[in-house]
């Protein structure tokens, strides 16, 4: 099971209290452990309201 869920729930919290509408992740290293995603191209926007 991925980590990824957990990972992303706590940062959407984290986005709340600073009361952020979203987060840009660019950092290959950071965009996998966020989001699971190996590829070797994106970037991933994390939204403080889950979709």
């Amino acid at each position: 099971m991925s980590a990824a869920p957990s990972r992303l729930a706590r940062l959407r919290e984290r986005l709340d209290s600073l009361e952020a509408d979203a987060l840009l992740v660019t950092a290959p290293a950071n965009r996998r452990w966020l989001s699971g995603f190996t590829g070797s191209a994106g970037v991933l926007l994390v939204d403080a309201a889950r979709a």
